[in-house]
């Protein structure tokens, strides 16, 4: 099972990728959390385009959150080291962390390796991204953007 934050599972649900009723809950302290099994999360990012593969990548196998993944830079990816620095500016918690690059997630990293720019060219580009590979044919009011 795969730890999926609310912004994403809400996400996931909204672009009808997955149906609400087939992502198991957990516990959590006050918050919603959303768990994808490793096929639900196979099947998401074959049915995503490439950007948008690497937003539900990154926040599957990292946990971090979606503010965090669109204010992320490629300069906070530690090839050499295997983790990904949240700034303290990036972070909801004000706090600098290390999250840790599991060997999967660097797989789909490395192509990317030596960039410097956003991960993200614009605060919703992978939000975009996966409109295409479903016709945008979605409810309005599951549209963030």
């Amino acid at each position: 099972m795969v730890r999926i934050t609310k912004d994403i599972t809400r996400d996931v649900i909204g672009f009808s990728l997955i149906a609400a009723g087939e992502i198991a809950k957990a516990k959590d302290r006050g918050g919603e959390i959303g768990i994808l099994t490793p096929k639900q999360l196979a099947d998401l990012l074959t049915a995503s385009d490439e950007e948008a593969k690497l937003y539900f990548a990154i926040a599957a196998f990292t946990g971090l959150r979606s503010a965090e993944l669109i204010r992320l830079e490629w300069e906070d990816v530690n090839f050499a080291r295997e983790h990904i620095q949240v700034g303290k500016g990036k972070a909801k918690t004000a706090t600098r962390r290390l999250v840790p690059i599991q060997p999967n997630l660097m797989q789909w990293l490395s192509e990317y390796h030596g960039r410097t720019e956003l991960v993200f060219a614009s605060e919703h580009a992978a939000y975009r991204a996966a409109l295409p590979s479903h016709g945008g044919d979605f409810p309005r009011k599951n549209r963030r953007f």
